[in-house]
Parts: structure tokens; C-alpha cells; sequence
């Protein structure tokens, strides 16, 4: 398959442009974006893929599957590094920080 310069390719029909992407894609090329032509591999750096649907590893988080602990924990982290930012010393674990 002969790939397109940026130029024909954004006249192409959307059809034509996925055929592109996926060819593209399995081969290891660099593939346009939509916008602005350039490619999404930069500097031999290939596109990361997500590890997979975030349910898969529950047993790995920190606070567990439930969503409110997620809530408090994430604030626990801005918290935090805000402290951090302003150069404050800060010591509270996130049981300290539920506690309070």
C-alpha cells in the first residue's frame, strides 16, 4: 500500500483515511493525526497503549475499589502536594488525614 502525503490524505474519505491508520498501525509507521499531519511516533518513541479497562487490577490500588475512598484519596494527594508546593512540611497519612 502506498501511503499518502499529509495533503492527499485529508481529502481522503473517512474510510479510506481508518484503512490508512490501521495499515499504518500494524506495520509500525508513523501515523498522522488528524489535525496537523504530524506523526504520533516522534524520535522512535512508538504510541503507548492503555494497560486495559481500570476494574481489571482492583486488588492492586491503594485504597481498594470504593469510589468515595478514591474521592477522599485523590483530595488527600491535592492536599498534599499543595503543601508541598508551598514548601510546608507536611506528616499526616491519609488515616490521620480521614481521621480529621
Amino acid at each position: 500500500m502506498n501511503i499518502p502525503t499529509f495533503e492527499e490524505y485529508k481529502v481522503l474519505p473517512k474510510e479510506q483515511r481508518k484503512e490508512i491508520r490501521k495499515y499504518q498501525e500494524l506495520n509500525g509507521l508513523p501515523v498522522y493525526s488528524s489535525k496537523e499531519g504530524i506523526p504520533s511516533i516522534r524520535a522512535g518513541v512508538p504510541n503507548l497503549k492503555a494497560r486495559g479497562p481500570r476494574g481489571e487490577y482492583p486488588h492492586r490500588w491503594v485504597v481498594g475499589p470504593d469510589r468515595l475512598t478514591h474521592i477522599k484519596y485523590r483530595a488527600f494527594h491535592k492536599h498534599r502536594a499543595q503543601a508541598f508546593f508551598r514548601g510546608e512540611e507536611y506528616e499526616l497519612t491519609f488515616t490521620d488525614w480521614q481521621k480529621i
